[in-house]
């Protein structure tokens, strides 16, 4: 059976995380959707560590920003097993945080659409990193 969850290992949480993800990491953008990306510093236990970010300066209000992180989460949710299957092959450990850019509020699918493609670039770029 497959895991559809998102525990808290999975999570980046960490300051010292977050600033080395945008101090250095790379980038990868489709449509309303921004995937910075680096590679781990230590062992990891899962291959990708994930966190979610909607600017406070498109959204002011805490309720908008929440309905965004949600349906980006909640796509990532459904989609972590292909996700997973496609990362294995690499043998890379990865910290990547989802960044929202759009100043407008997407549906779930479009939003969802706009993740996958983001993924498929990643992955792209990594296979490219690794020869």
């Amino acid at each position: 059976m497959k895991s559809y969850g998102i525990t808290r290992i999975e999570r980046i949480k960490l300051k010292r995380e977050i600033e080395v993800l945008f101090a250095k990491g790379k980038s990868v953008n489709s449509g309303n959707v921004r995937i910075i990306f680096t590679l781990a510093l230590s062992e990891m236990k899962l291959p990708i560590r994930f966190g979610v970010s909607v600017p406070k300066k498109n959204f002011k209000k805490a309720v908008t920003r929440n309905l965004i992180k949600r349906r980006i989460r909640e796509a990532y949710r459904l989609n972590k097993p292909t996700i997973f299957a496609d990362i294995e092959p690499l043998k890379k450990q990865i910290l990547l945080m989802v960044v929202y850019k759009s100043n407008t509020i997407a549906t779930y699918a479009q939003i969802e659409t706009d993740l996958l493609k983001a993924f498929n670039k990643l992955f792209t770029k990594l296979n490219s990193l690794a020869t």
